[in-house]
């Protein structure tokens, strides 16, 4: 199994971002989907020997973060988006066809601060919830195979800093 930590929205929740990563050194990869690029980029200079991937969000100005990006982990074809230049609040058609257009089998996405997993049309959709959640900090781990088995345990963070 391959291990990925998906996180999105942490809005200035910089220490939060940083332990959830540090709760789990044995993830191949650590996604970030948006909003809190100043805490994704404080956190990769800051630790350089993470594999790190992310986008930004509708509320990251300056930052050189792409808004859409793909990551490939064996047989798996992320598309990784905020989600809110595929009007993902109303809709999953947009970004669902561009995960198509990209030849992409699972889709990772934020914006909408709700943890959410599920399989649309053929293609794995997931929001792994807000790191900047008044529940908690929320985020998912993935265990992918080769083989076509997707895992997603959507988590709470229980140390809010």
């Amino acid at each position: 199994m391959r291990r990925i930590i998906v996180m999105s929205d942490s809005h200035g929740k910089t220490k939060a971002f940083e332990n959830i990563c540090k709760m789990h050194p044995e993830a191949e990869r650590y996604v970030f989907l948006g909003d809190g690029a100043g805490d994704y980029e404080y956190i990769q200079s800051h630790h350089e020997d993470w594999a790190m991937i992310g986008v930004s969000g509708n509320c990251d100005r300056f930052t050189n973060l792409p808004e859409v990006q793909e990551l490939i982990v064996g047989e798996w074809r992320f598309l990784l988006a905020h989600g809110h230049k595929f009007a993902i609040k109303a809709t999953y058609q947009y970004i669902l066809d561009e995960a198509r257009k990209r030849n992409c089998n699972a889709v990772l996405y934020g914006h909408t601060h709700s943890a959410y997993c599920d399989k649309i049309d053929g293609i794995w959709v997931l929001n792994p919830g807000a790191i900047m959640d008044y529940r908690g900090p929320r985020y998912a781990v993935l265990d992918l195979d080769d083989g076509g088995v997707f895992i997603a345990n959507l988590t709470t963070y229980t140390n809010n800093d």
